[in-house]
């Protein structure tokens, strides 16, 4: 999470070089993506928290309202300088192999995170393996990438291996899978916040 925020003090320079890491994914999930919306979700109130008036006007955005006046009335002049440039990069034309592969991982998120999170040991999830795992094995068109997920498990950490001759979805899956597991902190809470999620849709 520390890539969205590298820190909750007060810009002292341009805030908006200083949160771009943050209004990207901010963007993506307004078009769309969803894949890091619990993350930034739990991560808006601490930024609001510490200075910050941003969180009101993202909601806002992901409801789909568009209107800068509106959304940046009352805000000083750095949370507002983030709101507009949020809404600069959502009216920016999206780039389609970008959006495929946000749609690819964003379908594809409960595996991604759960096997990590079993590479990890973190919670149950290596339990929750025997859930999907065989099923994807008995799939002519997943067998491959599960072969590749169960290499994981085992301990094989060999990037170039893991991902040699996997078509463009399973490369994109596995990447996903690797990348997750270059950041453990990050993982953690982002597992914590699916978990915190998911309870407050269940009441």
């Amino acid at each position: 999470m520390s890539d969205l925020h590298p820190s909750f003090e007060r810009a002292t320079g341009d805030a908006v070089a200083h949160f771009q890491p943050l209004i990207a994914v901010i963007t993506a999930i307004a078009n769309g993506d969803e894949t890091r919306r619990a993350e930034v979700e739990y991560l808006l109130p601490q930024i609001d928290n510490n200075g910050w008036q941003i969180e009101r006007a993202v909601q806002r955005i992901w409801q789909g309202e568009r209107d800068a006046t509106a959304l940046t009335t009352n805000l000083d002049a750095n949370s507002a300088a983030i709101v507009q440039a949020v809404l600069a990069a959502v009216a920016a034309p999206v780039d389609a192999e970008e959006q495929s592969i946000a749609q690819i991982v964003a379908e594809w998120r409960p595996i991604i995170l759960t096997v990590a999170a079993a590479c990890l040991d973190v919670g149950q999830a290596r339990q929750d393996i025997d859930g999907f795992l065989p099923q994807l094995e008995s799939q002519a068109q997943w067998a491959n990438l599960a072969h590749r997920m169960r290499l994981l498990l085992a301990g094989d950490r060999n990037r170039e291996r893991l991902l040699a001759h996997l078509d463009p979805t399973d490369t994109v899956v596995m990447s996903a899978i690797l990348h997750s597991l270059e950041d453990r902190d990050s993982l953690v809470k982002l597992l914590k916040a699916e978990r915190d999620r998911a309870a407050a849709e269940e009441h």
